[in-house]
């Protein structure tokens, strides 16, 4: 716009905007009659029984989101059943094959699903605890978490190949570089200590 016209003008940009234009999927399956206003009965609000929460022999859960033609044809198979027998959309029948497939899940151990769907093409993912994520093979490797003074924490990101972020000490007590930053300020120990005796500033020793 500068270069075209050489004006300037008022950009309106709303929270509430950017939300609703995630919509335009659900309109686009409203007007195409496959969006049902029920509570639960669509896709992805637990309708579809590709794409939803499993009880397993051990009362884990494992989370399934096999919403692509081939990833939902691999579920099937995993499971034992025949894709042609069951097709994804037919929502008729799929109160049947949750049925199914809580059935199947059920008759063997999280650990045991996880090491069945790893490494194939099922969107899968064990429901794990905080401390379980924490120490999760994937992320273990990713050095997702670190530990400073003692505290687990998120590792900086996005990371960077050049010039990656690091965390190497923890955040200050407020008031503990009170001293130091009133030198920075050019305050000599004298000054330094009037403010302290005043209050005008606090100081924390750890």
């Amino acid at each position: 716009e500068r270069a075209s016209s050489g004006l300037g003008q008022v950009i309106d940009v709303a929270m509430v905007d950017g939300v609703a234009s995630l919509l335009g999927s659900v309109f686009t399956l409203v007007a195409a009659g496959q969006w049902r206003p029920d509570r639960g009965a669509n896709w992805l609000q637990g309708g579809a029984p590709w794409y939803g929460v499993y009880r397993t022999a051990d009362g884990r859960f494992l989370t399934v989101g096999s919403l692509e033609a081939k990833f939902y044809a691999q579920l099937l198979e995993r499971l034992g059943l025949d894709p042609a027998d069951w097709p994804q959309f037919d929502t008729d029948r799929w109160p049947a094959l949750r049925g199914r497939m809580e059935a199947i899940f059920a008759t063997r151990t999280l650990a045991d699903w996880t090491a069945e769907l790893e490494g194939t093409d099922v969107c899968f993912g064990p429901a794990v605890s905080l401390a379980e994520l924490t120490t999760h093979p994937h992320l273990a490797a990713r050095e997702t978490y670190v530990e400073v003074d003692g505290v687990l924490q998120s590792a900086p990101v996005p990371r960077f190949a050049r010039t990656p972020g690091a965390v190497d000490r923890p955040p200050p007590w407020p008031g503990q570089h009170s001293r130091d930053v009133l030198r920075e300020l050019g305050r000599d120990d004298e000054q330094i200590a009037r403010s302290l005796a005043a209050g005008v500033v606090a100081e924390v020793t750890t």
